[in-house]
């Protein structure tokens, strides 16, 4: 397994794929940090629903919100190119045949999507607050256990959302289609599930959506939940839940599937 891992290592940090898809969202969270700031930099926290959050922290808050918004799309996205890639370019077949067990290369393949969807994170965490600390008048303030907090969610968020994208990726086998699924889902596809379920009297089914669980998770442990979303715990079960599901059937599909 170890071998595994440093041949999928090696594939994913010797091409330009893994850096450029977190330039646009770490751009991101450059200019939210920023304006964030310019907002909320003095008096936000306590009348703008952020509990205890002093100003500075506040704006970490949204701004690292706007961010991750963002950055979570481009993480699935990574994951799909990365775990389908090698059909694309018809080398999935030598990888199969010189390993012991399709489900070993696999694994390592999710494993190291998922270790790039935690650098992501962490990356586009350190940068926005950076810039909120470097603008602002002094410390940051406002750091304390609710943020750190949401930042660690936050980074298991991106690691699940980039085993989204790897999942779908192993089910699809095409770096096109997973792709585009990705990108219309995530900004319109959920919206008119949500609405087809709300008009069917099954809102409370809509919590259970991936972005929904998503929100619940990043939410719930800023501010109190009042029962929109789930808990953040919640959130982040019910988000593996589908990571879990989607990278379940990628591997029963690939243990079958004809790669000649």
């Amino acid at each position: 397994m170890t071998d595994l891992l440093r041949s999928e290592l090696r594939k994913t940090f010797t091409v330009k794929l893994w850096w450029a898809m977190g330039l646009g969202p770490l751009a991101v969270g450059v200019l939210a940090g920023s304006f964030s700031l310019a907002v909320f930099g003095s008096g936000a926290g306590s009348g703008a629903g952020g509990g205890d959050l002093g100003g500075a922290g506040f704006s970490s808050v949204i701004g690292l919100f706007t961010a991750l918004y963002f950055l979570l799309m481009f993480a699935a996205i990574f994951g799909a190119l990365n775990s389908s890639g090698e059909h694309r370019h018809k080398t999935i077949t030598t990888t199969f045949l010189t390993t012991s067990s399709r489900g070993r290369s696999l694994a390592a393949k999710l494993a190291v999507s998922a270790l790039v969807g935690l650098l992501y994170a962490v990356v586009v965490e350190i940068v926005t607050l950076a810039l909120i600390a470097l603008v602002s008048d002094g410390p940051l303030p406002g750091v304390d256990g609710q943020v750190v907090g949401f930042l660690l969610v936050a980074m298991a968020v991106t690691v699940l959302w980039t085993l989204l994208g790897a999942g779908l990726g192993t089910v699809l086998a095409s770096s096109v289609g997973s792709s585009i699924g990705i990108v219309v889902y995530y900004l319109l596809g959920e919206l008119l599930v949500s609405a087809l379920l709300s008009s069917a009297g099954a809102g409370e089914v809509t919590k259970l959506l991936p972005q929904q669980a998503t929100l619940g998770a990043l939410v719930g442990v800023v501010v109190e939940s009042d029962g929109t979303f789930l808990p953040w715990w919640g959130g982040l079960l019910t988000l593996a839940g589908w990571a879990v599901a989607l990278c379940t059937g990628g591997w029963a599909l690939n243990r079958v599937r004809d790669v000649g």
